[in-house]
């Protein structure tokens, strides 16, 4: 069994400011069971239903103020001016949101330079086979030896007799 803590006078003026937020958000930021801010509440003769969005909760100046006096790890760490209510992030529902975006926009950037490098290594590697596939067709000459890229006809065939262009110029004549 937990033993009681007493209220200091920092949490009753923030129990008073964050009223509005209902119950279960209160006792999170103030770090309490919800038993015990529906009891505090009931003594000091407030209400603690939620009537705020729970995901959007814009404090007043003085409000803020209070609670980074007595509670400051309660505020969003990235705007201060609106309490922390997202528990994977530790931060206000509009900047978790901003922080959510930003990721995504990044990760897309990541993606987009990955693909871009992507088909530039596509280009280089056929442009590395069109060589290579040239450099097999590469024969040599039967007239004077020399080394030559043989002439083809429309199904693959060489269509050149074995000759360079220079041999077979000579041949024809």
């Amino acid at each position: 069994m937990h033993k009681r803590q007493p209220w200091t006078i920092g949490e009753l003026h923030a129990l008073v400011a964050l009223a509005d937020h209902g119950t279960r958000e209160v006792a999170t930021m103030l770090g309490r069971s919800p038993e015990s801010v529906r009891c505090k509440a009931k003594q000091i003769h407030i209400s603690v239903r939620r009537t705020t969005k729970i995901h959007d909760p814009d404090l007043t100046l003085a409000a803020v103020e209070r609670i980074g006096a007595t509670r400051p790890e309660i505020l969003c760490p990235a705007c201060g001016a609106r309490l922390a209510t997202i528990v994977t992030s530790g931060l206000c529902g509009v900047c978790h949101k901003q922080r959510l975006i930003d990721g995504h926009r990044q990760r897309q950037a990541e993606i987009h330079e990955a693909d871009a490098e992507r088909q530039r290594q596509q280009e280089i590697d056929r442009a590395y086979a069109r060589e290579k596939q040239a450099a097999h067709r590469r024969v040599i000459c039967r007239g004077c030896g020399a080394i030559y890229s043989p002439r083809t006809d429309n199904t693959g065939r060489q269509s050149d007799r074995g000759l360079c262009p220079a041999c077979r110029q000579e041949h024809s004549r």
